[in-house]
């Protein structure tokens, strides 16, 4: 049986139409630095009974920002690999 991971993102929106991105900073598998923009969000914990507790959670630690997780609604699904091995990685992204 294929296990998938499931990652959560937040686009969030400010009352004056503008949206949050995050400049995420990692080194590439020969140690060469990379960033990226980005939604904030992650993967869902073990523990976590429901995407909606990771998406507030993962929110926070990024950016120190509680949400009120009663209010995001699914909009978008995606699905890709961790570093672009969609076979033995596959990741299925929901977007809030």
């Amino acid at each position: 049986m294929r296990q998938y991971h499931v990652s959560n993102k937040a686009l969030l929106v400010n009352p004056q139409g503008k949206i949050l991105f995050v400049r995420f900073h990692s080194k590439d598998a020969d140690g060469n630095p990379k960033q990226w923009w980005d939604f904030p969000g992650g993967r869902i914990e073990t523990a976590e009974e429901a995407p909606i507790e990771a998406l507030a959670r993962e929110v926070c630690e990024e950016v120190g920002v509680k949400i009120d997780h009663t209010k995001a609604r699914p909009f978008h699904t995606s699905y890709w690999g961790l570093k672009g091995d969609t076979k033995t990685n596959p990741v299925v992204g929901i977007f809030y």
